[in-house]
């Protein structure tokens, strides 16, 4: 929803009311299948805060992204990302002193598989099919579809961490499978 607000600001990007269903029926099954076995908000704040933050930007980064790149191509566009990504985290891990935690990171070589496998499909795979959805629907639209991955992680975590699939996860997931269904009627 932030996406779908940061678009309609930045990019004149109006979307439909089924479309603002769809997204507010996504959400809200994506909030049921991830919350614990009560639906209380006791969340630290600090986590809140950090995640708030990603959110932002991930919204602000997604619209900049489709407003700078036009009718670029979505690969070419995501190297770009990745290279300036790259530079602003050098400065980062400069300023904050910490290249040490770098190279011992780098050492795990358990570690650095699961992390290069993961770098392949977040931000390869992943931001290069985002930048090419923005290309061909509305921020906003994208970003939902794009928010349903704790759905699409449910039976996975279930066979690799032997996580109980409960009631509360599947009802979750119906409902947000059926609000990005919304978007195609």
């Amino acid at each position: 929803m932030i996406t779908a607000i940061i678009g309609w600001l930045f990019l004149s990007e109006i979307l439909p009311v089924k479309s603002i269903l769809g997204i507010i029926v996504s959400i809200s099954g994506i909030m049921i299948a991830v919350a614990g076995k009560k639906l209380k908000l006791n969340i630290p704040l600090k986590g809140f805060l950090y995640a708030l933050g990603g959110a932002l930007g991930q919204a602000v980064g997604l619209v900049l992204s489709k407003k700078g790149m036009g009718d670029y191509d979505a690969v070419a566009a995501t190297q770009i990302r990745a290279i300036f990504g790259f530079v602003c985290f050098f400065l980062l891990v400069t300023f904050l002193k910490r290249w040490r935690r770098v190279s011992l990171a780098v050492k795990d070589h358990k570690s650095m598989r699961s992390i290069t496998l993961g770098a392949v499909f977040g931000p390869f795979v992943g931001v290069a099919l985002s930048l090419y959805a923005v290309q061909h629907t509305h921020t906003g639209i994208a970003a939902t579809l794009m928010a349903l991955v704790p759905i699409f992680i449910i039976v996975p975590s279930a066979i690799m961490f032997h996580e109980k699939i409960t009631a509360r996860q599947v009802i979750g997931a119906a409902i947000s499978i059926a609000g990005a269904s919304i978007f195609f009627l």
